[in-house]
């Protein structure tokens, strides 16, 4: 097997799937990320379950779990088993018909020929990686029809820690995204767009007295404030205070947007 390696100055993930689209040679085409690491089945897994779907618009989905050399903290658990902030295969309905809100670009595949046939490719004016396959996965779905189906054997281990500042910032900029999803395709977030309007005050990074407060206020005396029955790592102190925080980060990030969106439109008045 030959492995090409093509490099590029800035542009974001879009631009670099796109690049390596624009290079693909073989029937089967995996995203993956820079800090997935793919079991030995990985690739092969993929070419079995296309294989097994020949239809041309399969496109097949992985799944992605913490590496096991990663310590995990309450904030990594909270967004993949209590919100889906990062992977939310917990919350999909079903194994078929999946929502492009599950095109992750981590682990998915698709046929070569369907879509050099669709002519869709990433949007490059997602810089951030952040909504740039879930807006890729929005078109091929809209527009043709694409049916993601999940295969939970193709694993890929997500190694990379995170912290609540550095997840508060990556949600700073996904809201920013959104409103640029929004604008591509209007309606997609008007309820988060409503809510982030009324937003009182926003804050582009963790504010410090909420992050003494985490810092403090660890998962391990949460617990021991907890009944018996609840010390575990998901005691209801700290879902609550992760949500609030992060759903702060979110919105934020949207009525950032929202404001240079709107001095744009007044410049051009």
């Amino acid at each position: 097997m030959t492995v090409q390696v093509f490099r590029q100055k800035g542009g974001g993930a879009a631009k670099a799937r796109n690049c390596a689209l624009a290079h693909a040679r073989n029937e089967i085409i995996v995203f993956t990320g820079d800090d997935i690491v793919p079991t030995p089945e990985f690739l092969s897994g993929h070419l079995e379950g296309h294989n097994r779907y020949p239809e041309k618009q399969q496109a097949l989905l992985g799944k992605i779990e913490w590496h096991p050399k990663v310590r995990l903290n309450p904030l990594m658990r909270y967004v993949t088993e209590i919100e889906p902030y990062q992977f939310g295969y917990g919350f999909m309905k079903k194994h078929e018909g999946i929502s492009h809100n599950f095109f992750y670009g981590s682990n998915i595949s698709m046929k070569r020929a369907f879509l050099e046939e669709s002519g869709e490719r990433f949007d490059e004016r997602f810089h951030n990686a952040t909504y740039d396959d879930i807006e890729f996965g929005y078109r091929l779905l809209k527009r043709h029809a694409v049916n993601i189906i999940f295969e939970k054997s193709i694993l890929g281990y997500h190694y990379h820690r995170m912290d609540l500042p550095a997840f508060y910032e990556r949600l700073f900029k996904a809201g920013r995204t959104a409103v640029l999803f929004d604008t591509i395709h209007p309606g997609t977030f008007s309820k988060t767009i409503a809510e982030a309007t009324a937003l009182g005050k926003s804050y582009q990074h963790l504010p410090r007295e909420v992050l003494r407060f985490y810092r403090r206020n660890n998962v391990r005396a949460w617990n021991r404030r907890a009944p018996k029955g609840e010390r575990d790592p998901h005691t209801k102190i700290e879902n609550l205070f992760l949500r609030e925080v992060l759903e702060l980060a979110f919105l934020s990030g949207v009525q950032d947007a929202l404001r240079l969106k709107k001095r744009e439109v007044g410049s051009l008045v």
